[in-house]
């Protein structure tokens, strides 16, 4: 059996988010900075007529802010009640990767880094980084957009 991720590019490497968690993906959306926010918070973005919070994951994983381009998108995920845009450097798209090619993360590196990354697996002659959307937003929604009701 093989497990469907979206696919994202930050800073150069490739992460991948369960299909199950992902709302829609988006190119294209106007982020409004919020003066004195944190760098993982970048803005809010207006969809569909309520305000979602737009995280920047590269702070947190102790990856390079390079500048974003035309292929930015934003990749909105959902955990229960919360709803944030993922910022991507680039939207690679849908894959679907065999169960066995997939392992555990890596425990070493920085708590930060490690703590919301769930899985890796090698596809093709790259290695994907399963993110661990549900912990991070549950970790993050009281500092960003209030506790969870």
């Amino acid at each position: 059996m093989a497990r469907r991720l979206v696919a994202l590019k930050l800073s150069g490497a490739e992460y991948g988010v369960e299909v199950s968690e992902v709302f829609a993906a988006m190119g294209n959306l106007r982020i409004s900075p919020l003066p004195g926010s944190p760098p993982v918070l970048a803005g809010i973005a207006n969809m569909r007529g309520s305000l979602l919070p737009v995280l920047d994951l590269r702070p947190w994983l102790g990856l390079e802010q390079t500048k974003l381009g035309s292929e930015a998108a934003i990749v909105v995920v959902k955990e229960g009640e919360l709803q944030a845009g993922l910022l991507a450097e680039e939207l690679i798209g849908m894959l679907s990767v065999a169960e066995e090619l997939i392992v555990p993360a890596p425990a070493t590196g920085p708590a930060p880094t490690t703590a919301y990354l769930r899985e890796a697996a090698q596809v093709d002659d790259k290695m994907l980084v399963i993110l661990d959307v549900a912990k991070y937003l549950t970790d993050t929604a009281g500092k960003f957009w209030g506790e969870p009701a």
